[in-house]
């Protein structure tokens, strides 16, 4: 699985917020902040992305035409 990267050195910005969530709560939703926030979720992204790209394997060579 994808590693999780520890909430604790989060600090609140608009990257990590969970907006309403945040504020009062931030103390009990800090743990979610690596997955569920937008720094989370880009994150993910990246990783599942990069993870597939791996499958690709099927990709002609440039051509002398393309490569100048």
């Amino acid at each position: 699985m994808f590693p999780i990267i520890p909430s604790d050195d989060f600090e609140l910005s608009t990257i990590t917020a969970l907006s309403p969530l945040d504020g009062r709560y931030r103390e009990k939703v800090k743990d979610l902040v690596a997955i569920m926030g937008e720094y989370g979720l880009n994150y993910y992204w990246v990783i599942v992305e990069l993870s597939e790209t791996s499958e690709i394997t099927n990709v002609p060579p440039f051509g002398e035409d393309t490569k100048s």
